[in-house]
């Protein structure tokens, strides 16, 4: 941030615009001066999608609500398992899937 700041200093907003940024977002919230506002997309992407479910209400009529969760990579399931959990909020089991 430091780098950043010394670049231009009169930045006012952040928009943290990768899925990822959720891990480090209160890292990066805690190094910026208070003057600085921070968006995160996550919370604007959900904000979308509930406002376009509540206008398209034929597409929770087609979805079940009994559903399982299952987890596919085709990376490593035990290191995708740890940074997918970060996501999820909740310890996850996956499946290898070789392509």
């Amino acid at each position: 941030m430091e780098e950043l700041f010394a670049q231009c200093p009169d930045i006012d907003t952040i928009l943290l615009g990768c899925t990822h940024y959720p891990l480090i977002e209160a890292r990066i919230r805690s190094l910026l001066p208070q003057k600085v506002t921070l968006v995160a997309q996550g919370n604007i992407v959900a904000k979308s999608l509930e406002d376009y479910l509540q206008r398209h209400g034929e597409i929770a009529r087609n979805c079940a609500r009994e559903g399982k969760t299952r987890f596919v990579t085709t990376d490593d399931p035990h290191t995708f398992d740890i940074q997918a959990a970060k996501f999820y909020g909740e310890p996850i089991r996956s499946e290898h899937l070789d392509l």
